[in-house]
C-alpha cells in the first residue's frame, strides 16, 4: 500500500497542499488495504460486515491522524519536502494499524463453535 500512498503522493505533490495530498492519497490506499486484509493477510471470514467497517474506519481515522501529526511537526521543523515528511510517519502509522487490524477489526469472530 505504501506504493499507492506515496505514488499518490508524488503525483498530487506541487498540484495540492501538501496535507490535503497526503490525506487523498492516504484514503486511496486504505480501500486497497481493507480489501488485500480482509480477504488475503488475516482470510478474515467474519459476517457482521457493518460492524467490522465502522471498526476498520476506526483504525483508519487512528493510523490517518498519525500520519497527519508526524507529517506536520516534519514539514514544521525539519523538512519542506512532504515525501521526506510521509517517509518520517510511515512506520509509526503502520504500526498502530497493524496492531488495531490485527486485534480489532480482522479478529476472529467471537462466536463459539
Amino acid at each position: 500500500m505504501a506504493a499507492i500512498d506515496f505514488g499518490l503522493v508524488w503525483l498530487l505533490n506541487g498540484r495540492l497542499p501538501p496535507l490535503i495530498a497526503v490525506s487523498i492519497a492516504y484514503f486511496t490506499a486504505v480501500c486497497c488495504h481493507f480489501l488485500l486484509n480482509k480477504m488475503w493477510v488475516f482470510q478474515c471470514r467474519r459476517d457482521d460486515y457493518i460492524k467490522q467497517l465502522i471498526q476498520y474506519f476506526a483504525v483508519v481515522i487512528a493510523s490517518w491522524s498519525t500520519t497527519i501529526v508526524i507529517v506536520h511537526l516534519c514539514l514544521s521543523n525539519f523538512t519542506t519536502n512532504v515525501l521526506i515528511a510521509k517517509l518520517y510517519a510511515l512506520p509509526p502509522a503502520t504500526l498502530v494499524a497493524f496492531v488495531l487490524m490485527q486485534f480489532f477489526v480482522f479478529r476472529k469472530s467471537h462466536q463459539s463453535a
